[in-house]
């Protein structure tokens, strides 16, 4: 079975099509993206603030306050695993390298600054904003 099977069918040619003039910058939402039983799994396995901090990495940085990161997949639920598979298969990343018009787009699989992440009541994450090419 494909992994592809664990998401709903989309318009990707459509979403290409629209994403290429959303302001402030390319992006797009596809609600009900996963298969509605496997994104229930996957909810259902996600770890406590408390559990992933004995799994994680948690920082303190005033940037970052009470944010875990779990990044070594082997930390990984089956169910989140098979959602990481997914999105990081070839298959998945040639769709949306072909909708975002990026020509070879890679995964990362060392999930450098990716994985899981938690932030806790009261923490800060600041802000990640793409101001386009200088």
């Amino acid at each position: 079975m494909s992994l592809l099977n664990l998401i709903n069918p989309a318009s990707f040619n459509t979403l290409r099509s629209d994403i290429q003039g959303v302001k402030p910058f390319p992006h797009f939402c596809i609600d009900n993206f996963l298969d509605e039983a496997f994104a229930n799994e996957v909810h259902d396995s996600f770890p406590s603030y408390e559990e992933s901090k004995t799994i994680g990495k948690e920082f303190s940085a005033v940037n970052e306050k009470y944010k875990i990161q779990i990044c070594d997949t082997t930390r990984f639920s089956p169910a989140i695993l098979k959602l990481h598979q997914l999105l990081a298969s070839p298959e998945f990343i040639d769709m949306v390298s072909r909708m975002m018009g990026i020509p070879n787009l890679l995964p990362d699989p060392e999930l450098m600054g990716g994985g899981i992440h938690e932030t806790n009541s009261g923490g800060r994450l600041d802000v990640h904003a793409y101001s386009g090419p200088t």
